[in-house]
């Protein structure tokens, strides 16, 4: 399973990140102002966060 967010979300989707199976993968840009895309990854049973870079994309609506 492979999730792509393409606007940034202020937070980690947490409840979104508990549903990926093993090997499940997410990709968003995290933060408000400043934002880093970030690769989370579904390891056995436990979600590991690596950062790829700086980014800038809008911000959900949903969040403002």
């Amino acid at each position: 399973t492979k999730v792509l967010y393409t606007f940034a979300l202020a937070s980690p989707p947490l409840e979104l990140l508990e549903q990926l199976p093993n090997g499940g993968r997410l990709l968003a840009p995290i933060g408000t102002t400043e934002q880093t895309l970030t690769l989370f990854t579904k390891v056995n049973q436990h979600v590991e966060r690596r950062n790829c870079g700086k980014v800038r994309y809008v911000l959900d609506r949903r969040t403002t």
